[in-house]
């Protein structure tokens, strides 16, 4: 099972919301702001986060942590 965390639910206006992502998972996947990132919704309810346009990281074998 991979990691997990908890964080809160932010308000952008009465239509949006946003929760942060752990910055270690985005250098590992050489993120920066203005990245897209595909979300995907499944069955079950659970979100599915994955960059746009390159391979996903395995965040164990990059080192985690920067």
């Amino acid at each position: 099972m991979g990691m997990k965390f908890r964080r809160k639910l932010q308000g952008v206006s009465k239509y949006s919301r946003y929760v942060s992502i752990p910055v270690y998972w985005l250098y590992a996947n050489e993120l920066k702001t203005g990245d897209e990132l595909e979300i995907e919704l499944k069955g079950n309810g659970t979100l599915v986060i994955r960059p746009v346009g390159k391979e996903p990281v395995n965040v164990y074998q990059a080192g985690g942590q920067p």
